[in-house]
């Protein structure tokens, strides 16, 4: 095996190893901030279900289903006493707005783990064909394969800033 051989192979399987990392980096900070949003979504259910407890006059309950919670905001959202709409309307957009958020995280991650994952197995598959890439071939497929761990770095980067940053939020209550 010639020594550009065999600094292909390491090169491929050293991407192959840190394209790993950096997908697994990514689902990290997305178990963080889902995890965050989680918290964040039950305090606004428990706030909602116990301004309704106030409203009704009835027993704070902290065990009543989520979806409960939110057929019964929306009946006081639509209530004619102006200012219990206004206040049910406001806790149901805190929650929608939190549950949105989990959504926009998701979709989100997807982009950085595909780009990652392709990146994995294709350097992955490029292994075998190794004696193939001596001399420019090899300088063009490590190139594009370098500009490809750029833009997935960039995409990455910006994902992990979603991550970190606070949700834009209309309540104003927290």
């Amino acid at each position: 095996m010639s020594t550009i051989e065999t600094n292909l192979l390491y090169f491929f399987s050293t991407l192959a190893q840190c394209s790993a990392a950096f997908a697994a980096l990514a689902g990290v900070f997305a178990v963080f901030r889902l995890q965050w949003n989680e918290s964040h979504i039950q305090e606004a259910y428990r706030r909602g279900n116990y301004w309704l407890s106030r409203q009704d006059q009835t027993h704070f309950h902290d065990s009543t289903p989520k979806y409960r919670i939110k057929e019964r905001l929306d009946g006081w959202s639509q209530s004619t006493d102006k200012p219990a709409a206004l206040e049910a309307k406001e806790l149901l957009g805190a929650i929608q707005q939190r549950e949105n958020e989990t959504g926009k995280i998701g979709n989100a991650l997807s982009m950085p783990l595909k780009m990652w994952f392709l990146i994995f197995f294709l350097s992955l598959a490029i292994l075998p064909f190794l004696h193939w890439y001596e001399g420019i071939p090899g300088f063009i497929v490590i190139t594009l394969f370098l500009l490809f761990v750029f833009f997935a770095g960039i995409i990455t980067a910006k994902f992990v800033q979603t991550c970190l940053s606070s949700p834009k939020l209309d309540n104003k209550r927290e």
